[in-house]
């Protein structure tokens, strides 16, 4: 990796890409504690390198990506001690939505405080999960469905209404 050139400099022989300051593919292989991801790469001359990211380059999982994750790494003027990690390489991905996203111009929908949440809808509100949902509708109707259906008080359970049926 490295030659001893006839003027006594160090010469690193390193790939074109790495030479040239373009971008190559590497790992991330450790998070320090303060967050610096540590990559290594194909033709690096020595330990793992602190790297650099860019803005949102490994974002999409709202986290860190794992150690052993491929990145595409960018080297500032081709110094192999100066990664950029530029994003991250994915075999997948995720699959499309069935449904389009709720409408970020209107945030009063879902107001989340840490302490309750409040779910607005004009229309109706559905939980799903499988086989199961809960519905709620504008006309106050409330419809729950699902394989198997559990209600416990460890006090007094009340059913309400202008009429109950069972079964």
């Amino acid at each position: 990796m490295q030659r001893q050139a006839a003027n006594n400099t160090i010469r690193l022989d390193l790939p074109d890409h790495l030479a040239q300051g373009k971008t190559g593919v590497g790992r991330i292989v450790d998070i320090t504690e303060s967050g610096r991801p540590m990559v290594d790469f194909p033709g690096n001359p020595g330990p793992p390198v602190s790297a650099r990211a860019m803005a949102g380059a490994v974002a999409g999982d709202a986290e860190v990506p794992p150690e052993g994750i491929p990145v595409v790494l960018y080297f500032e003027r081709g110094e192999p001690d100066r990664p950029i990690i530029m994003g991250r390489i994915r075999e997948t991905l995720d699959a499309p939505r069935k449904s389009l996203p709720i409408d970020s111009g209107r945030v009063e929908d879902v107001v989340v405080d840490g302490r309750r949440m409040v779910f607005h809808a004009e229309r109706e509100i559905v939980l799903q999960c499988g086989k199961s949902s809960v519905v709620l509708g504008k006309d106050g109707r409330i419809v729950v469905k699902g394989t198997q259906i559990v209600s416990r008080a460890s006090g007094t359970h009340k059913i309400k209404g202008a009429s109950v049926k069972i079964n």
